[in-house]
């Protein structure tokens, strides 16, 4: 049976930081096998002190859902998950999700599982989506564009599936470390640079 107090749903929050807010949601812990759900959430303006939208730093590790939430305006990343210590899995649903105008669209760190659908990243002033070492993400049916790298693989694994990856200002997809790898039925067009080729799945 499942440990209820180990999960916490959060619905219809507002965050509004107005330009000074230090952070949105930030989750820690060291407890295992938690889970954290956020619905129907509105996440704006924390510009101080590299200020993150959600900011899940569990040690733990456990899951992070997230659906039909918009993150925006915020100086450091719209969604960060960087495990403490790098050392616990997280994963992760992001379903429905905008991350508007953020220092980075979405970063992702070692051991995170990451499944993004139907999301958009627009405006970052870094990449849409950005990962390290160790991170899986899967991308399908979501768009990209108007960042500076539409997608970045600092490290870890890429895979984009059904999705849009236009005019991006520096390159559509950057490769520094990690891997990209395409199932072949993307849009990649318009961006300053196309970046690296996606390497064919399958």
């Amino acid at each position: 049976a499942q440990d209820t107090s180990k999960t916490v749903r959060l619905r219809n929050l507002h965050i509004n930081g107005f330009g000074s807010g230090g952070g949105g949601i930030q989750i820690t812990g060291s407890a295992t096998g938690t889970t954290v759900t956020i619905e129907d959430g509105f996440i704006d303006g924390q510009g101080s002190n590299n200020g993150r939208g959600i900011d899940d730093q569990r040690s733990g590790g456990g899951k992070l859902i997230v659906t039909n939430t918009t993150i925006q305006n915020n100086a450091g990343a719209g969604i960060s998950v960087l495990p403490a210590g790098g050392s616990s899995n997280i994963q992760v649903l992001l379903n429905n999700v905008r991350s508007y105008r953020n220092g980075t669209g979405a970063q992702f760190g070692n051991l995170t599982r990451v499944m993004i659908d139907q999301s958009a990243f627009e405006g970052n002033v870094g990449a849409g989506i950005l990962t390290v070492a160790g991170a899986i993400v899967d991308v399908d049916r979501s768009t990209i564009i108007h960042n500076a790298n539409g997608v970045q693989a600092a490290g870890g694994v890429i895979t984009l599936a059904n999705s849009n990856i236009k005019f991006n200002t520096s390159q559509g997809v950057n490769v520094s470390g990690g891997t990209v790898v395409s199932f072949g039925n993307n849009r990649i067009a318009f961006n300053a640079s196309p970046g690296t080729a996606p390497s064919p799945a399958g």
